[in-house]
């Protein structure tokens, strides 16, 4: 049965955040405690929208003396169900907590709240002649919290590595109400353990972020988009080290029927052939020339080499790549974010292939995340239980950028080492020893 809060309760809250910041209607519980996932039934007790560090940390000692549990709330658009509050949590929405504190053009660097918008961090960067290149389809609704808490990626990852590889310096509160503050943001810090990094990533489970230095870089310079198409799926892993030579700062994968589904969704469709597999880089239009990509690829079994012509047709080729995950919807596929090797792609296509002949694969194979849709599935249980014997068949993980969360918190149990649980669950108790940080979230204690 479902706690609720007493009138005792409710007026504590109120008097640590004052009374517009503490939400208990409907729509406000609604509303703040689901995500993109729909991974349950939204179902928290209240919404407190705490808009100082000071505040939040107050929210903390608050959940530790009634031993009520929290759940930390962003953009609210993650897809495994990290952000879902479906059992009587208090929701921490940290949209208030919404500034941009300093820019730094010397050192490249951005000091924000955790509320602050990916898309005003790029726009920030932008009027400063510089670029944040974390960039994915939530960018506009998204938060800098968020993204740290779920080391979020996209389609810049091969170039720029992951929310992880931005981050210059971190400040949190951890679940037992102690400060780790890790804001040098120096680049060279060997001053004991990587408090930041065990952060990043962990889903709000081990703390809440209340401050970040993130790290902005040169604008990206002019690119040039190809769309190369395989007969052989098999000769993937030599095309990709040909293609190597190039400074790649994009590298997506389609497979046949993804494409298909992506092509037919436009309102021009691409006239292009059918093909096996499609390949699609964005290098720097300087070095990709078609004179680089005739040397490149001279000796490899390359069906056709498109290089877009203008921004237009690269633009086409994107909207087929951008319209796969809608146009898979009316399916009701049973999806999978995987991670593996590049040199291991052919097999594990092969695998995939075996199991489920009409699957759908797509996804971002210059840095081993594929996004593996199933259709048709009749029975889902057995259906994860394959793909997760296939991703440790080879040495994969269960999932690339999306995380765990919710729907993928039994999943991590099963398929990962019993000593690296332990030792997540000895850090999660070593830090918020109550339990009140997103519980049933990533690893159960």
């Amino acid at each position: 049965m479902k706690r609720a809060l007493s009138d005792k309760q409710q007026d504590a809250l109120v008097q640590l955040l004052g009374k517009p910041a503490v939400c208990v209607d409907d729509n406000s519980r609604k509303t703040y405690g689901a995500d993109w996932s729909q991974a349950a039934d939204p179902d928290p007790v209240a919404v407190v929208f705490p808009s100082t560090r000071e505040q939040l940390h107050a929210i903390i000692a608050y959940a530790n003396e009634w031993r009520w549990p929290l759940v930390p709330s962003g953009g609210r658009t993650g897809l495994t169900g990290a952000a879902v509050a479906a059992h009587g949590e208090i929701v921490v929405s940290l949209e208030k907590m919404n500034r941009i504190l300093e820019l730094d053009t010397r050192e490249r660097l951005l000091i924000c709240e955790p509320g602050v918008i990916t898309a005003q961090v790029q726009q920030a960067a932008r009027e400063h002649g510089l670029f944040y290149p974390v960039e994915f389809g939530a960018e506009g609704s998204s938060q800098v919290g968020g993204n740290i808490a779920t080391n979020a990626g996209g389609v810049r990852v091969l170039r720029y590595g992951m929310t992880r590889a931005q981050v210059a310096g971190l400040q949190a509160v951890t679940g037992h109400g102690t400060w780790i503050d890790e804001m040098r943001c120096l680049r060279k810090d060997n001053a004991g353990y990587a408090l930041r990094e065990l952060l990043i990533g962990s889903e709000g489970t081990l703390a809440i972020t209340t401050q970040a230095g993130l790290r902005l870089c040169e604008p990206m310079p002019a690119l040039a988009t190809v769309l190369l198409l395989l007969d052989d799926i098999n000769t993937l892993p030599e095309v990709l080290r040909a293609m190597q030579r190039f400074p790649l700062y994009a590298c997506e994968w389609m497979d046949q029927r993804a494409f298909a589904l992506g092509n037919e969704a436009q309102a021009n469709p691409l006239g292009v052939a059918s093909a096996a597999g499609y390949l699609m880089i964005e290098a720097p239009a300087d070095a990709m020339t078609v004179e680089a990509l005739s040397a490149a690829l001279a000796t490899q079994p390359v069906a056709d080499v498109l290089l877009a012509q203008s921004s237009k047709q690269a633009e086409g080729f994107w909207a087929v790549r951008d319209s796969i995950t809608g146009a898979l919807k009316p399916r009701h596929p049973l999806k999978f974010d995987v991670g593996f090797r590049a040199s291991r792609m052919p097999a594990v296509f092969a695998a995939i292939a075996q199991q489920w002949p009409d699957a759908v694969v797509y996804g971002h194979l210059g840095d081993g995340n594929l996004h593996l849709n199933l259709v048709n599935v009749q029975d889902p249980l057995h259906a994860q239980a394959q793909v997760w014997q296939i991703v440790k068949q080879f040495q994969g993980t269960i999932t690339a950028e999306h995380g765990i969360g919710m729907l993928r918190s039994r999943a991590l149990q099963s398929t990962e080492a019993h000593d690296r649980l332990s030792a997540m669950r000895a850090i999660k108790q070593a830090l918020d020893p109550n339990g009140i940080l997103n519980p049933g979230k990533l690893v159960s204690t």
